[in-house]
């Protein structure tokens, strides 16, 4: 069985980094070498803050753009209501698409699209940094 970078997260807790997006901007510093921006993150107002973070609607700064064809370690926002709150990771465990993400209550997970439909979550869209 092939190893992924990602392996030895899976199962970590979602507190370990604070929450889902610190888990996303940790993977980015150490396997993609992009030191995101530090904001803080308003979990009662989640969306708008990543959301800001991705497009980088506080002053430009964090150069992130919509993507119809994502890569590995681009954004996925998801969602479970009617706008995104959660973000995950893009990768490509044997060639087909998952992401990598953190859930309170069980930590971090793989999830393929159909168990992310089967779990109740919507993808609201792919998010990569600008060139």
């Amino acid at each position: 069985m092939q190893n992924f970078w990602f392996d030895k997260y899976k199962g970590r807790s979602w507190e370990e980094k604070g929450d889902c997006f610190g888990w996303f901007k940790y993977w980015r510093k150490n396997h993609f070498n992009d030191e995101m921006a530090s904001i803080p993150v308003d979990h009662g107002r989640l969306v708008l803050s990543a959301t800001r973070i991705l497009t980088g609607d506080v002053t430009g700064v964090f150069g992130w753009e919509q993507t119809d064809t994502p890569k590995e370690g681009d954004a996925v926002f998801l969602s479970q209501r009617k706008h995104p709150h959660h973000v995950g990771m893009v990768v490509f465990p044997g060639g087909r698409m998952h992401i990598l993400h953190a859930l309170e209550s069980i930590g971090v997970v793989l999830s393929d699209n159909l168990n992310l439909i089967t779990n109740g979550w919507e993808n609201k869209g792919f998010w990569t940094p600008c060139k």
